[in-house]
Formats: structure tokens, C-alpha cells, sequence
């Protein structure tokens, strides 16, 4: 077996045994990776290869054989100071916490990123030369795993507020949902940072089509749970309203302005529907289904509503059709009586007001917990 040994402080009386170091980390679903792919767009960090993230078993190119076990030497006082784990731990009738005479104590770890938990390590024990001023995004992702479990945020606020300033200022958050809009959840609840949290959560109400991985990460189950209650409450409301107006206007149970734009809207609204596989109305809990591919469908609508329109010749439609309002190459009297044009705002206005109601309440009522 091959053990590694860092010598953090070289009297210690505690070895902290890190077995199967650098374990894969925060691993994407597969499934989602074809889905991202399919779609066109994929983060660069969800390809596992990419990141220095490997399968279970595979040995890096170019590298020699890892170790399978990682020995710290650390001081029970600095441990105890710094973390409440830890002064559990030493300081409790567990077997961790009985000294044996002038053997050091030994604990043990799992798992855990080599470097991520030197450099934590390293900063409680005041080894601030050995600490790097900035670090990469997926290892402070590791760092605030290692932080949360080990409860030891104090000890590492000054170095985690610089990495993390750092890491915004040199690019932006993510904009769609993905591994790295999930690291950055997870990193922005272990660090506190409310700002980056209600950033990320809102982007994820629009972008999400099913229930929130958390690739096992800290991030508490309640925020994953109310983002599904949110994504099912308004996916149902707009498919409501779509075959709401489906059936009225099937049924020519009333017209906007004539039966000429009924039928217009009727033949928009059916094409969209197909095409985004919803004329039959999707079930419970409509997986594949995220508020803004909801929203989109109900813009284009309207949009491919107001080109037919464009299209049509004075004889098909009457003159008093408020719908030619809508032009944008002229101005009408009645730009504000299209029904139509009303319906499709309202729907998108009440859920994007709902999406910042969420946002506020989500914060007020969870604040601990982002």
C-alpha cells in the first residue's frame, strides 16, 4: 500500500489516515450529459475528463499509481479550535478522543480531495505560506464540501471570501442549469452567500425540466423541494391557460375580434403545441417540462399569431380587427383590445412575478439555509 504523509505540524499527536483519496466528485448523470449535448449547449466542466475528474478505478494519463492512503499530522488543539466536528470528537468518550500513552491518536477520512484538505488543513493550522491566494472553481467546490462537513467555516472565512471574490470576477455565474450552476448552489450555501444563491435559484426556476440533482452535495433538501413545488405549480398554471384557450377557441366558444383570427390563432396555437409535444396535456409530474421552454412556447405563439396576421390581405380580415393593432408597420386606435395579445402577457407577466415572489420568499423563509 501506498501512503503519502504531509507533516502539517511535525509534533502533532494527531494522524488523520485519508483513505481512497480523490474519490470522483460531484460526477454528472450521464443521461444529463446527452440531454445537455442533444440540446447544443454543454458546460465545460461536465465532462468529467475535463475537470480531473476520473471513473472509479482509472489512473490518470501520464501519472504514476496513486496512493491509496494519505496520512496527516495534525495538532488536537488547532483541530479542537477550529471545528466543532473535531472537538466532538477529541474531546468525547469516543475511541478517536482516548490518548495511548505517547502514540499519536489517529482518526480517519474517505474520500476526501488530497489538496482540498491540505489547504484546509494547512489554514488551521496557521501554515498561511503553504495557503494558494486563489484556487480554481471545482476545488473551492471540494474545499466547502470538506468545510461543511467538518464545520469549520470561521477558521477559513478570510481565505474562502478571497477565493471566492476571485472566482466572480473572473467569470461569470452560470446562466443555465447544469454541473456548474449546482457546484455553485452548493458552494454559495456552505460560504453564505445569499447573493450567488438567489442568482443561481432564480436562473434554475426557469431552467429546470425536472426535480434538482445535488450530485450529492450538502445543499439542503428543502431548497431542491421547493424548486420542484414551484416548477410543477407553474408549468401546470401555463399549460392551464394554453388549452384553456385550445378548447375556446376549438369550440369557437368566443372571438376576439372575428372567426377569421380565431382560426388563425387556433392553427398557431395547435403547431405549437405539437411541435413542443404538448397538445395532448402532459401529466404529473411533467418531467421534461421547465417554466421557461413553457414561456417560450406561449412568446413564439404569439409571435407565429402576429405573422399570420402580417400575411393575411385586407379582404380575409375585416376592418375591424383588432388584431391588425398588433402590426408592427402601422398604428391602430385598438392596439390595446387584442385579446389575444392581453392573454399572452398576463400568463408570462403572473409567472415571472411569481418567479420573484419565490426569490424573496425562498430568502426570507430559508435565510439559514442559503
Amino acid at each position: 500500500m501506498i501512503v503519502a504523509t504531509h507533516e502539517i505540524d511535525p509534533d502533532g499527536d494527531i494522524i488523520l489516515k485519508l483513505t481512497h483519496p480523490n474519490a470522483p466528485f460531484a460526477v454528472w448523470p450521464k443521461a444529463q450529459d446527452e440531454k445537455v449535448a442533444s440540446n447544443g449547449q454543454r458546460d465545460a466542466t461536465d465532462d468529467p475528463k475535463a475537470d480531473g475528474i476520473h471513473d472509479v478505478g482509472e489512473t490518470p494519463e501520464g501519472g504514476s499509481e496513486p496512493a491509496s492512503e494519505v496520512d496527516f499530522r495534525l495538532s488536537s488543539r488547532h483541530l479542537i479550535l477550529a471545528s466543532s466536528y473535531f472537538k466532538s470528537m477529541l474531546c468525547g468518550p469516543w475511541k478517536e478522543g482516548k490518548t495511548n500513552g505517547s502514540e499519536p491518536r489517529v482518526v480517519t477520512a474517505e474520500s476526501w480531495d488530497q489538496d482540498a484538505l491540505l489547504i484546509v488543513m494547512n489554514v488551521i493550522h496557521g501554515r498561511n505560506k503553504r495557503v494558494p491566494r486563489e484556487v480554481d472553481f471545482e476545488t473551492l467546490a471540494k474545499i466547502a464540501v470538506i468545510l461543511d462537513y467538518y464545520q469549520c467555516h470561521e477558521a477559513l472565512e478570510v481565505f474562502t471570501d478571497m477565493w471566492l471574490r476571485s472566482l466572480k470576477h473572473a467569470a461569470p455565474l452560470p446562466t443555465a442549469y447544469g454541473r456548474d450552476a449546482v457546484l455553485w448552489l452548493h458552494i454559495a450555501h456552505v460560504l453564505s452567500d445569499d447573493g450567488t444563491a438567489r442568482a443561481i435559484t432564480k436562473m434554475m426556476q426557469c431552467e429546470l425540466d425536472q426535480p434538482l440533482f445535488t450530485l450529492g452535495l450538502p445543499i439542503p433538501a428543502s431548497v431542491g423541494d421547493r424548486l420542484e413545488a414551484f416548477r410543477i405549480q407553474s408549468v401546470d398554471y401555463l399549460l392551464t391557460q394554453m388549452h384553456t384557450e385550445l378548447d375556446c377557441l376549438a369550440r369557437q366558444a368566443w372571438s376576439t375580434c372575428s372567426p377569421e383570427c380565431d382560426l388563425m390563432r387556433l392553427g398557431a396555437l395547435t403547431s405549437m403545441l405539437v411541435l413542443h409535444n404538448s397538445l395532448s396535456r402532459p401529466t404529473l409530474p411533467f418531467h421534461g417540462k421547465s417554466v421557461g421552454k413553457m414561456i417560450s412556447i406561449i412568446e413564439e405563439y404569439h409571435k407565429q399569431f402576429l405573422r399570420s396576421v402580417e400575411r393575411s390581405t385586407p379582404r380575409l380580415l375585416p376592418t375591424h380587427c383588432n388584431c391588425r393593432s398588433c402590426r408592427p408597420s402601422g398604428s391602430f386606435p385598438n392596439q390595446n383590445k387584442c385579446r389575444h395579445r392581453q392573454l399572452s402577457q398576463a400568463v408570462i407577466e403572473d409567472r415571472r412575478g411569481a418567479m420573484i415572489g419565490f426569490g424573496v420568499q425562498l430568502d426570507s423563509e430559508h435565510e439559514d439555509e442559503l
